[in-house]
């Protein structure tokens, strides 16, 4: 089969080229010319093509996508880089990036079919439902100020209703143990949200293994580490910053305002595609392992480092300046 994959060269594409190039498909790569994408394509320049273009250029994708029998359109710009670029430019790579691949395959005249990572920020904050397991056919119900999810739903949109052959996996949260960063938005997720873990080579396990199945398609399809990944954000920050060496944080310093993630049903995706391998506990255990060197130095200075990240809180400044109010 010929494989054309958008945005190869991320955290999702690289683990699923790792399966790919020893498998008997032809990739080819769309890229985009920069310094990273370089240096990641020179690991498989001996297995996949690369075909250098912009996702927002039509032209660039008409021309890509001659003779392809598949693409797998992960190209995204995803948070939290999402939070740092204009919206106008993240709706032209998310959306019209989307739009254009569809209208690509249309005018080609070729039965190239499309498979799109989509998430679960698709459904917004359910935490009023407790902890119930989101079913694909749910009504997605994006939150009014989350663009990101919006964006998502309007390329799953724009692909679902396409006359094309489809396949749209949701993927539950995808913690990344290769690329460990405190990110402020850390702490806009509420303490009481649930969560459904996948570990990235289950990711691309599922991905992989759906490109033999025909089951696959013009369905949606919940992806996401299955009980013994579910747990609350409480649950996972603390186990997650306590093997970093770190500490549990107050309480204080998270917010409480809509956010996403819930717990997914995976029953049908897990039994056809076998991809759940990785539990939360075997997460951890891989963070732990990278990260030996940084935890060593994050226990000898702890109190500092604990400052530090807290004073990326902007919940936790507020909480610290009314207290200050309150006891003068």
């Amino acid at each position: 089969m010929k494989i054309l994959i958008t945005g190869a060269f991320g955290s999702l594409g690289s683990h699923i080229l790792d399966l790919l190039v020893k498998s008997k498909h032809t990739i080819t790569c769309f890229s985009t010319n920069s310094r990273k994408s370089k240096q990641v394509a020179k690991k498989y320049r001996n297995h996949i093509n690369v075909y250098i273009g912009d996702i927002r250029n039509f032209d660039d994708i008409v021309k890509a996508i001659q003779d392809q029998d598949l693409v797998l359109h992960l190209a995204a710009i995803v948070p939290p880089k999402f939070n740092s670029i204009s919206l106008n430019y993240s709706r032209e790579v998310n959306v019209c990036g989307s739009d254009n691949i569809v209208e690509a395959i249309k005018q080609s005249d070729q039965n190239t079919k499309i498979i799109f990572p989509s998430s679960v920020a698709v459904f917004g904050d359910v935490r009023k439902r407790g902890a119930c397991i989101l079913s694909p056919d749910e009504p997605v119900n994006p939150n009014s100020d989350d663009i990101y999810a919006q964006q998502k739903v309007l390329a799953e949109e724009i692909i679902y209703n396409s006359s094309l052959q489809w396949s749209i996996f949701r993927f539950g949260f995808m913690p990344n143990v290769d690329s460990l960063k405190m990110d402020p938005m850390m702490f806009d997720v509420p303490l009481n949200t649930n969560m459904e873990l996948i570990h990235l080579k289950d990711a691309a396990i599922a991905i992989v293994n759906a490109l033999e199945r025909e089951e696959i398609w013009n369905k949606i399809w919940h992806i996401a580490g299955g009980e013994s990944c579910r747990l609350t954000y409480k649950e996972f920050i603390n186990t997650m910053l306590t093997t970093m060496g770190i500490g549990k944080l107050p309480e204080e310093a998270f917010g409480n305002n809509d956010f996403h993630c819930a717990f997914m049903d995976t029953d049908e995706s897990q039994e056809l595609l076998q991809y759940q391998r990785y539990s939360f506990e075997d997460i951890i255990s891989e963070m732990k392992s990278k990260t030996g060197v940084i935890r060593f130095f994050a226990k000898l200075f702890r109190p500092i480092v604990k400052s530090y990240i807290l004073n990326q809180s902007r919940y936790y400044k507020e909480w610290r300046r009314n207290s200050k109010k309150r006891d003068s």
